[in-house]
């Protein structure tokens, strides 16, 4: 039960920090063609994953007992993002019909990097189960979010509704850095 209450939480983390990518997915499916958008999105979540996992581990044998210290990246980054909120301007960026897979995943990538700042600390902190457990939770928000992508494509329900939602994502954040500070059953140590 606490396996998948953590997959759950992971989940709702990557899904949280990439509320931006699924406005980007609605945006850009008309000109690159909603099966390049989806195929980049994907491809790039199942980088930041593998990178989340590569760094945490990494982490957790490097800084082994002060992994916690991780949850202080999405803390911070959860507040500038809380300050900077009314400076950005969105859909700043275009792309042309003849995008390719590679630029759709850079473009992605790009706006992913929330995403592994949160997952980062989390899978560092946690115990192996967990730690697979995070990765199964947040490939799968990744997943659910790609096909309700699709869903309001095909149903062009998008509209202001995503942009208010985006403002939850700084909040997630530092909660996810909240949680990684605090210590818990899925800790290392």
């Amino acid at each position: 039960m606490q396996l998948l209450a953590f997959a759950l939480s992971a989940a709702l983390a990557q899904i949280s920090t990439n509320l931006d990518n699924l406005a980007l997915l609605l945006a850009i499916a008309l000109p690159v063609g909603m099966m390049r958008a989806v195929v980049g999105y994907v491809l790039a979540q199942v980088i930041v994953m593998t990178l989340a996992v590569g760094i945490g581990i990494g982490a957790g044998h490097l800084m082994a007992g002060g992994t916690g210290w991780l949850g202080l990246i999405p803390i911070l980054l959860g507040v500038l993002s809380l300050i900077r909120r009314t400076s950005d301007t969105p859909g700043s960026d275009r792309i042309t019909a003849g995008a390719s897979v590679p630029l759709v995943v850079m473009l992605f990538l790009g706006l992913s990097m929330d995403s592994l700042a949160v997952m980062t600390p989390l899978l560092a902190d946690s115990l192996p189960p967990y730690r697979m457990a995070g990765v199964v939770g947040g490939l799968g928000g990744a997943s659910a979010l790609a096909a309700l992508a699709v869903w309001l494509h095909k149903f062009a329900l998008a509209g202001g509704w995503l942009s208010r939602l985006d403002r939850v994502a700084p909040f997630i954040m530092i909660a996810a850095g909240v949680y990684v500070l605090w210590d818990s059953w899925t800790d290392l140590v």
